[in-house]
């Protein structure tokens, strides 16, 4: 078996074609959706990246493994103590990676992450790892060409294997290059957000509010503030636009799968680390159809 695991960093759902979203943001995400298994009740268990990322390839909750920050004592992984075996094989702390490897996939994954947040456990279990080498400031070129020269390479000369890819555009500042463009300039934004409710989030403040979004601007025209709707939806303009750029990637990686014979007998997973709350707090969420 041939498995394909891609993670794309702080991925909405209800960003996606698949998921009812009014803009086209995701058609090739949406045509794997239409062969597989759409999933409606889902959890981050652990939030932001690092703690998230290191719950899912543990498969332990944060309060349980230590790791649920970014930095500091709280995102080392505990010691397991004196009952640590000589390895983790056939082990309570053994990874699913692992697992595959030992089943006999050839495992590899391609991402800056382990780097970028110093978690090199999640490393268990990889026979290879190709970091990108932007410390999360890749776009979706730099891990797509990596993967397709792997897939045409490695992928062919293995009957199984295992190829994790992460993927940071939608992740703010949005990272699409500008010659790429804006394919939403004349597509409106989600209506939920209304200038009422904008400046009732304007009272409260706090990192990542309505009056202190990430100035690292990467993007072009991202607002300083949400002040208005058309703030709103230059932001949101920015984040489906790292979306639909990811996509267009993911679209050559099945093309490839595609021309080596392989995409029939490849099983495909699509994932996020964690979502991006675009204005959503929990008083003021509703549902986007209502």
């Amino acid at each position: 078996m041939k498995i394909l695991y891609i993670d794309i960093d702080s991925l909405r759902p209800d960003h996606l074609g698949s998921y009812g979203y009014h803009r086209n943001t995701s058609p090739n995400m949406d045509r794997i959706a239409e062969k597989g298994v759409r999933f409606t009740n889902y959890y981050a268990s652990d939030a932001p990246c690092a703690p998230s990322r290191n719950a899912m390839f543990n498969s332990r909750f944060g309060i349980h493994t230590g790791s649920i920050n970014h930095g500091g004592l709280d995102a080392d992984v505990r010691p397991i103590g004196e009952d640590r075996p000589f390895n983790h094989h056939h082990s309570p702390y053994q990874a699913w990676v692992e697992e595959l490897r030992f089943k006999g996939h050839h495992t590899a994954m391609i991402s800056p992450f382990p780097g970028r947040h110093a978690k090199w456990n999640v490393l268990e279990g990889f026979l290879e790892m190709h970091d990108t080498g932007k410390h999360a400031g890749e776009t979706a070129g730099d891990v797509s060409g990596e993967a397709l020269r792997w897939i045409k390479g490695r992928g062919t000369e293995k009957e199984d294997w295992f190829l994790y890819l992460n993927f940071w555009d939608p992740h703010t500042p949005y990272r699409t290059p500008e010659e790429y463009g804006n394919p939403f300039e004349n597509d409106p934004a989600p209506d939920w957000l209304t200038d009422e409710i904008i400046a009732e989030h304007r009272e409260s403040y706090g990192p990542m509010s309505a009056r202190e979004i990430p100035d690292r601007n990467q993007w072009p025209n991202l607002p300083e503030e949400i002040t208005s709707v058309e703030d709103f939806k230059r932001w949101i303009d920015g984040y489906d636009t790292a979306i639909r750029h990811v996509d267009d990637h993911i679209g050559k990686l099945l093309q490839a799968l595609e021309e080596e014979g392989m995409l029939e007998e490849t099983t495909i997973i699509l994932s996020a680390d964690h979502g991006e709350n675009q204005g959503r707090i929990k008083r003021l969420w509703r549902p986007p159809d209502s």
